[in-house]
């Protein structure tokens, strides 16, 4: 996971620094009105920051996903212009293509089950 995070951080680095300051301004605001806020007033802000929390999630997910079916993508060019000029093909691709997959598969479950649950919120409201 913090492997994960690390290599976003480099991709992405603008984007990862962004969203560690909405977070940390979102919790201290959380935190300063806390104490001042009425019982109303802390739910609304419980609700805003779970909020942020998933799109934050998705955010992120949707980036390892884009992040993954590039090297995937990648790898699956290089291993055909190696077949197409009959040279083997190392093992190491073949792996790393057969990680990528089941972490796209992963990686899309997680992302449809995020979509579901916000559906299923829009339709209950």
């Amino acid at each position: 996971m913090i492997d994960k995070m690390v290599e976003e951080m480099k991709s992405k680095p603008f984007t990862m620094l962004m969203m560690a300051g909405m977070y940390a301004g979102m919790t201290f605001l959380w935190r300063s009105s806390a104490s001042y806020a009425g019982v109303a007033e802390l739910e609304s802000l419980k609700s805003d920051v779970a909020g942020i929390r998933e799109e934050l999630t998705k955010t992120s997910l949707e980036q390892q996903l884009r992040s993954v079916r590039s090297e995937l993508f990648t790898l699956q060019r290089t291993v055909e212009e190696l077949n197409s000029g009959r040279k083997p093909v190392p093992q190491a691709y073949l792996a790393r293509i057969d990680t990528l997959i089941n972490d796209q598969d992963s990686l899309a479950r997680r992302l449809t089950a995020i979509y579901s649950a916000e559906a299923a919120k829009s339709r209950g409201r």
